[in-house]
């Protein structure tokens, strides 16, 4: 339905309990404030095109509050036995109404809902009466097994303990091997032969020894202790890593431990091998992937500093040594602070290290802060981004964190060029009409709020057409930016000089009564009228009009505002020019000029919409009216959306003052010829 807030509520006596919500961050309310109730007291789909105008739901606190409720729609759900227990609904914050599809198709949506809580609430009760049945069967089983191990025998128990470790020697990965105090080999279980390259065989006559090079090796005899060939084992204390020497002259690297064990009470050591071999694999692929880390952070365009936990640079990589200043080998065991040192672009204040515990923890990494700035060390401050990830750890302990950082310096010079020219008049220098326009925005809703008197100028130069059309487009830009620093000053630092358009300036008196944003006016007026421009050897005396609007916490727009400053602008050039003018409500002058404005896009929707005619007038000569006339005078009109025709002294006078005299001369030549 395309609405913002979907439900499914349940209804006790006393609340409303939404099961489920969509677009709505409530979990219950009471059953007084719930649509819900009535829907299930009507038991049958309810709906409230707005709740606004509806009697009796136009001062619910759902509708004049949080959700702000205005359109509803609840269609009933059903238990098993035809109850209704609950709805499903649809909520917006505009008024609105459902189609037949839509409504139709709410209907369905509840109907299955329905069904598909009679279909849970039926599984429950299997389930639940499943798991009496199960619960009776198992407390059966059990009984029967205890009195199944009570009548067992002892040897019963002693057989079975038997295989059990039998089992557990067979199917462990560790080799084992126990021997006697001369070396002979009197177990080995599947692991063990593995490890020494050989099949399952007869162990009489096998000896473990230690070859020269230290290796273990099963020989089938027990070598002579006067060869150099090997040696009876010694029994290492510990663990340690030694070599086994296979059957084919290949070695398995394992981890060995020794126990003294008795056997038919006789001393004998059972030796317990773990094959190393994943483990030195591991080693050799970590030892791969290290270097190929190294290798990529010596290439990579961004600079990376490592901390370790501590807080300690533990690596920077070429990149990082040139931002930051630090050779590596420098950096190693430093504060981070102390190579990494960072402040805010804008104000200066130091900007420290995100590395608190979860910083970068999971999958993402926490990014330094916007406008960072890295001081280097003996080189210009360099502006950066970079994030922060944590390097993990175990037992909740970190290990460190990694640090990358990046040159955005020529990116965020460009960025700021953009953002400048965007707001900013390339002629003047000046905040542009849309900037100023923003400004002017905020400037009404602090007035609002604070009640604090500001006020609006609108300049419109006087002269400016004359300069431009005689020296040309050149001077007239030169004046302007001349006439731009006149103005600025005579305005407070605190004031916002914009250029809206073509000789048109306007002036933001923020926090100003009345009286003084009158005196900055007029004192504007008469540098602009003190001032000579020069060009060449032609001197141009200027001046401007101005129009003057105060606000403070009325409701006008600013809209309303820049027109109104217009219309004041506009009485001060017809007093004569080179003045200012406040706006007056009311004012006979304003008021002429507000319907002049008014005129001006009637004219233009005639243009558009072809609604102006053409009526010949004859003219005969006074002598002899019974002639053919020869001339005619043409008259021009316009019709208004009714298709009455308008007197020209309507609308001309607006069209002769905003320059549209020549548009219809055209017209009317082009459609009278």
């Amino acid at each position: 339905c395309d609405t913002p807030i979907s439900t499914i509520t349940f209804v006790d006596r006393n609340r409303q309990w939404f099961k489920a919500a969509i677009g709505l961050d409530v979990r219950e309310t009471p059953r007084a404030l719930a649509f819900c109730a009535v829907t299930l007291e009507k038991n049958q789909p309810y709906i409230v095109p707005d709740a606004s105008l509806d009697s009796r739901w136009s001062a619910n606190d759902l509708v004049t509050a949080g959700p702000h409720i205005r359109f509803y729609a609840g269609f009933p759900m059903y238990a098993d036995d035809g109850t209704p227990v609950g709805t499903l609904t649809v909520i917006d914050r505009v008024p609105r109404r459902l189609t037949a599809d839509q409504f139709a198709g709410m209907k369905a949506l509840a109907d299955q809902v329905s069904a598909l809580l009679d279909l849970r609430l039926k599984l429950k009760r299997i389930r639940e009466g499943s798991r009496d049945g199960l619960h009776a069967e198992r407390l059966l089983a059990d009984q029967v097994a205890a009195q199944a191990r009570a009548l067992s025998h002892s040897n019963t128990r002693l057989e079975r303990t038997q295989r059990m470790h039998q089992a557990v020697l067979h199917a462990t990965s560790d080799g084992v091997l126990v021997v006697d105090d001369s070396a002979a080999v009197q177990y080995a279980n599947p692991a063990a032969m593995g490890l020494f390259g050989t099949g399952p065989t007869d162990l009489t006559g096998i000896y473990l020894h230690t070859t020269v090079d230290g290796h273990l090796q099963l020989r089938p005899a027990m070598p002579d202790p006067t060869q150099t060939s090997g040696q009876v084992p010694c029994a290492p204390t510990g663990c340690r890593e030694m070599q086994v020497l296979r059957s084919g002259d290949t070695t398995v690297p394992v981890d060995v431990s020794v126990s003294e064990v008795e056997l038919d009470r006789q001393q004998c050591f059972a030796w317990f091998l773990r094959d190393r071999s994943e483990v030195h694999d591991a080693r050799a692929s970590l030892e791969t992937e290290r270097e190929r880390a190294e290798r990529t952070l010596h290439c990579i365009g961004d600079g990376v500093v490592t901390i370790d936990a501590s807080g300690r640079v533990v690596s920077l990589n070429p990149v990082a040594e040139l931002l930051t200043g630090w050779s590596s080998q420098a950096a190693v065991g430093e504060a981070c602070e102390e190579v990494l040192v960072l402040h805010d672009g804008e104000s200066g204040a130091p900007l420290p290290l995100p590395l608190n515990p979860t910083a970068g923890s999971g999958t993402s990494a926490v990014p330094l802060a916007a406008g960072a700035v890295l001081k280097s060390r003996g080189a210009a401050d360099i502006s950066i981004e970079g994030s922060v990830a944590s390097l993990g750890g175990t037992h909740g302990i970190d290990a460190g964190w990694v640090i990358a950082v990046r040159d955005v310096t020529h990116a965020r010079k460009l960025a700021a060029q953009v953002a400048y020219q965007a707001t900013h008049d390339p002629l003047t220098g000046l905040v542009n009409r849309a900037e100023f326009d923003r400004r002017l925005r905020l400037a009404v809703v602090k007035a609002r709020q604070d009640g604090q008197a500001s006020s609006l100028l609108y300049l419109d130069l006087d002269q400016f057409k004359v300069v431009n059309d005689t020296c040309g487009h050149v001077a007239g830009d030169q004046l302007l930016k001349q006439l731009t620093t006149v103005l600025q000053s005579r305005i407070r630092a605190a004031d916002t000089l914009a250029r809206l358009g073509g000789d048109e300036f306007g002036v933001l008196l923020e926090d100003c009564p009345c009286d003084h944003a009158l005196e900055i006016a007029n004192a504007l007026c008469s540098a602009v009228a003190g001032f000579t421009f020069v060009w060449g050897e032609q001197l141009f005396s200027t001046g401007v009009s101005i129009g003057h609007v105060p606000f403070a916490d009325d409701s006008l727009k600013v809209e309303e505002l820049l027109s109104r400053a217009d219309e004041a602008c506009y009485v001060a050039k017809d007093n004569g020019r080179n003045r200012v003018h406040t706006y007056e409500a009311g004012e006979e002058t304003q008021a002429r000029r507000h319907g002049e404005m008014r005129w001006v896009g009637l004219i233009h929707e005639a243009f558009d919409e072809d609604r102006f005619v053409l009526y010949a007038q004859p003219v005969f000569e006074v002598g002899s009216p019974a002639q053919l006339p020869r001339h005619f005078e043409i008259l021009l009109r316009m019709k208004d959306r009714d298709g009455l025709l308008i007197p020209p002294m309507a609308f001309i006078p607006a069209a002769e003052r905003y320059d549209l005299m020549p548009r219809l001369d055209r017209w009317v030549v082009c459609t009278a010829l």
